[in-house]
């Protein structure tokens, strides 16, 4: 039932937009390469690593009656190295999956029964670390900290002892060891549970989410704290929006936080300095795509913004597709967003955008709800 109300409240927004403005072009240097082919999923996420000259690319699927989360090894030309490792091995659906490459290996985070968990997978694809139950919560996001080898990771959940629910901190090592308590980040009782994101900008963590402290109690706006390397909450949680709107995403982008959340009419970027001032908060440049798009992911790339994202062609049938741009420091639009998948169905969930060398790669599921669904991945070198 959760599925059919999800997928058809996202499609239902979607044939519900405007038609307007020019299309935007599929450049050919983006070819999609099917991963796998799914046996359904639970509108779940896909997330993808890069490291050595392979791709990690983590997703869910129902090929063993309910959804587990698989890992697929890709080449650096996108071609499977080996059969799919099933990560997860619980009776319950498990979702929205996260990778990290720690410096020897990988770190998978996802959630299933409302419980946190984490493996740690070799980068010969083999289980290193069995599935480690971390706490109570669900909407996993982490980073890995290479200063002093441990993840910094967040979730909506609640810290024990009565604590409010809402977004929760914990630090962990490669085995999943706390090595932190579990700390509370938000100051405000929700009714709502969220998907908080983390960033690290080497000294410490910033963590955001978007909860409904905005119009006394009635719309979510985005909310920011900083964490240090001891775990401790060093600034008081605070709105860093004054509109309603939802986040997408956090990054560092070596000068300050960057954040992407989306309200009534755009997309807007959301800069944050290390102390948790606002910066700067502008509606990305207004165009059919970026108007319309959903499920944003966030790259720096040293000097400017990688975006991916899942949204609508302004001409022909009405199907979502992914999409990716960039953007400079502060927002201005570099090119137009370049449409880069080619299926005739729904493309959505979108990974973040990672670099591997010189390319940027994307993930996603393809051709949703169709009877060839599947895990499509696409990289390019030009981009």
């Amino acid at each position: 039932m959760k599925k059919v109300l999800i997928g058809s409240l996202v499609f239902l927004f979607a044939i519900s937009l405007p038609i307007s403005a020019k299309a935007v072009p599929k450049k050919a240097n983006w070819e999609n390469k099917i991963v796998t082919s799914l046996n359904g999923t639970y509108q779940s996420t896909t997330d993808i690593a890069f490291v050595h000259n392979r791709f990690g690319v983590v997703y869910s699927d129902y090929r063993n009656g309910n959804s587990e989360i698989y890992l697929s090894l890709l080449n650096r030309q996108g071609k499977k190295i080996k059969a799919d490792l099933n990560v997860s091995n619980d009776s319950g659906d498990s979702m929205e999956p996260t990778i990290i490459w720690n410096g020897r290996s990988f770190g998978i985070f996802w959630w299933e029964h409302w419980s946190a968990k984490y493996a740690e997978i070799s980068i010969n694809g083999t289980l290193l670390t069995a599935p480690v139950f971390i706490a109570n919560g669900v909407h996993i996001s982490a980073v890995w900290n290479k200063k002093t080898h441990e993840y910094g990771v967040t979730w909506w959940g609640d810290a024990g002892g009565g604590s409010i629910p809402g977004a929760v901190f914990v630090r962990m090592d490669r085995l999943g060891n706390k090595l932190s308590p579990i700390i509370p980040l938000n100051s405000t009782v929700e009714t709502d549970y969220y998907r908080p994101s983390i960033a690290f900008d080497g000294k410490n963590y910033g963590v955001a989410w978007s909860d409904r402290r905005g119009c006394s109690g009635t719309c979510s706006v985005v909310a920011f704290t900083i964490v240090n390397q001891a775990g401790v909450k060093i600034i008081a949680d605070k709105a860093v929006t004054t509109t309603p709107e939802a986040l997408w995403t956090i990054v560092w982008n070596e000068h300050e936080y960057a954040m992407i959340s989306s309200g009534s009419s755009s997309a807007s970027l959301l800069r944050v300095g290390k102390t948790g001032n606002v910066l700067s908060f502008s509606p990305l440049p207004s165009n059919y795509t970026i108007d319309n798009a959903q499920y944003f992911g966030l790259l720096w790339d040293k000097n400017h913004y990688v975006v991916s994202m899942k949204s609508i062609m302004p001409t022909g049938p009405v199907n979502a597709d992914i999409f990716v741009a960039k953007y400079d420091r502060f927002g201005g639009a570099i090119g137009d967003p370049v449409k880069i998948s080619d299926s005739l169905n729904h493309d959505y969930f979108p990974s973040r955008p990672i670099l591997a060398h010189n390319s940027v790669a994307v993930s996603w599921i393809g051709n949703l709800w169709q009877p060839d669904e599947n895990i499509t991945f696409a990289q390019s070198g030009q981009f």
